[in-house]
Formats: structure tokens, sequence, C-alpha cells
């Protein structure tokens, strides 16, 4: 199968689901913090927990500072 018949049998099997009233639920995650960017006033939103090494590393080497919630 190439691609294009990939695609195909995703997205009939998607109208197959929608048709029989079976819905997909998607969980949302909630931000434990941010990565800000002093100089550019910039922010990057964090969803899983960074351990002390990997935020010192990235102050250090880019200049983000990690600030939690």
């Amino acid at each position: 199968m190439d691609a294009v018949e990939k695609f195909q049998a995703l997205g009939k099997g998607f109208e197959d689901m929608m048709r029989n009233g079976c819905s997909y639920k998607i969980k949302i995650m909630k931000p434990i913090g941010y990565l800000r960017h002093e100089p550019t006033n910039t922010s990057i939103t964090v969803y899983k927990p960074i351990s002390r090494f990997k935020a010192l590393m990235l102050r250090w080497c880019f200049g983000l500072k990690y600030e939690k919630l």
C-alpha cells in the first residue's frame, strides 16, 4: 500500500466511526510550568516535569528560565 491508500483507509475508518455514533475524547493536559526567555519576552509551556539539571542546562545554554506554576 502506498501513502495515498493508507490515508484513504484512515479516512474511511474515521467516517465509519462518526457514522456509527462513536466519538473520540481528547485528554487536555494542564501546564505545570513555563520556560521564559527574558530578552525576547517569550514563553514556552511545559507539560512534563523537568529535572533540576535539565533546568540548569536550559538556563546556561539557551537562557531559558524554568518557572513552576
